[in-house]
C-alpha cells in the first residue's frame, strides 16, 4: 500500500536536527519533493493560532516531527520546566493543527529514553542508551510519551493515522560533539581524536554518559521513518513503532570501537562515573560503573523492531561502520575546516 505520493505536500519539523536533516534527505532521494520549507519563515510553535494559520496556508499531506527539535531537555540546564511547557506546547499545537487542518499521516519521532512497553512511563529507572535515567533524560522521556499518548488519543476521538516512533540510540555524521547535545558518539570520536593528535598513551573515559545500548545510524532511521509513513498500515504495525539495529553494546564495547576507527592505538581506561550527589543518607553515593560489568543489562536495552522488520525494512550500516562516517565527517568539518 502507498501512503505517500511523489506530488503530496511534506512538512519535516526540526529539518535542521541530525534526523530530521535524514528524513529530509531520504524524501528527496526517494522522489519526494514538494517539502514544506520552514526555513526563516516557521512559525511560533508555541502559538497555536500561528501553526494552524501555518498549516492553512501551506496544506501538507503528511509531517513528520522530529522529536528532539521541541524537547531538547538534556540541555535545559536551571530551566527544565521552561524547556518541557514550550515542548509541549509545540507538540500539541502541531498535532491539533495537523487534525484541523487534514493532514493525512503524522510521525512523531520520539527518543531513545522512551520505554515502549507501557502507556504511564515512570519517571525512575534504567533507559536506553544509559545505565541511569538522568534528570534531562526523564524530563524528555516525559514529554515524549506525552506527545506520543497524545497521537494516540486523536486517533482515538477524531479517527486520525499518526504514528509514533522510538528508536535506539541514534548517531551519524553532523551530530554535536558536546556530549550533553548528542548521543555521545561524535564526543567520542572527538576525544579519541585529540588524544591521538596529542600522541597520548592512555584514552582514559569518565562518565556517565558514555554512550552504550543498541544504537541506530540516522539515515538507517530516517529510512524506517519514510517506510513507515507512506508503507505501512497501522492496522499492521501499530500505533507506537520501535526501531533499532537489533544489536546493542556496553559502554566499554562502544569505546573500544571507537578508538578502533580512530586508530588510537594505546590503551583504553573506561572508569565508573561518580554520582554528584550524596547517597540517601547523605554519605558518598557509591559509583556507578559504566564498563563492561554492566554487559548483563544489554540483553534489556535492545528494543523489538520485529513490526517494522515484518513490513520489509532493514538497517544497512553496522556501528563500526557508522563510527567510520562520523569520524570522516568530523575530519571535514572540524579539521580541514579550521584549515580552510
Amino acid at each position: 500500500m502507498n501512503f505517500m505520493h511523489a506530488d503530496d505536500r511534506i512538512h519535516v519539523v526540526g529539518e535542521s536536527t541530525l534526523v530530521g536533516a535524514a528524513i529530509v534527505r531520504r524524501l528527496r532521494a526517494s522522489g519526494h519533493g514538494n517539502l514544506v520549507s520552514a526555513c526563516g519563515l516557521a512559525p511560533d510553535f508555541t502559538q497555536p493560532a500561528a501553526v494552524d494559520a501555518f498549516y492553512a496556508r501551506e496544506r501538507p499531506a503528511h509531517v513528520f516531527i522530529a522529536g528532539a527539535s521541541l524537547l531538547p531537555l538534556r540541555s535545559a540546564g536551571e530551566r527544565p520546566a521552561a524547556q518541557l511547557r514550550s515542548g509541549l506546547l509545540m507538540a500539541t499545537n502541531l498535532i491539533h493543527a495537523a487534525w484541523r487542518r487534514g493532514v493525512r499521516r503524522l510521525l512523531f519521532l520520539g527518543e531513545a529514553v522512551v520505554d515502549v512497553g507501557e502507556v504511564g512511563w515512570p519517571l525512575e529507572g534504567d533507559v536506553p542508551g544509559s545505565g541511569h535515567a538522568e534528570d534531562g533524560e526523564r524530563y524528555e522521556r516525559a514529554g515524549a510519551a506525552a506527545a506520543i499518548t497524545l497521537c494516540s488519543a486523536y486517533n482515538r476521538e477524531y479517527g486520525t493515522d499518526f504514528l509514533a516512533v522510538v528508536p535506539a540510540v541514534v548517531y551519524g555524521p553532523g551530530d554535536s560533539t558536546d556530549p550533553a547535545r548528542s548521543s555521545g558518539v561524535a564526543a567520542l570520536v572527538h576525544k579519541a581524536h585529540c588524544a591521538l593528535v596529542a600522541g597520548e598513551d592512555v584514552l582514559r573515559v569518565t562518565g556517565q554518559r558514555i554512550p552504550q545500548g543498541e544504537f541506530i545510524y540516522c539515515d538507517d532511521l530516517a529510512a524506517a521513518c519514510v517506510h513507515l509513513l507512506g508503507r505501512c498500515d497501522r492496522d499492521d504495525v501499530g500505533e507506537c513503532v520501535s526501531v533499532g539495529s537489533g544489536k546493542a553494546a556496553s559502554a566499554e564495547e562502544t569505546v573500544r570501537t571507537v578508538a578502533r576507527v580512530i586508530g588510537f592505538r594505546g590503551d583504553v581506561v573506561v572508569e565508573p562515573a561518580v554520582e554528584p550527589s550524596g547517597g540517601p543518607e547523605g554519605g558518598a553515593a557509591a559509583p556507578r560503573v559504566a564498563t563492561s560489568a554492566n554487559s548483563g543489562l544489554v540483553g534489556h536495552m535492545v528494543l523489538d523492531s520485529s513490526r517494522i522488520r515484518a513490513q520489509g525494512w532493514r538497517p544497512l550500516v553496522a556501528f563500526e561502520r557508522g563510527v567510520e562516517l562520523v569520524y570522516h565527517d568530523y575530519l571535514v568539518r572540524h579539521v580541514v575546516g579550521a584549515l580552510l
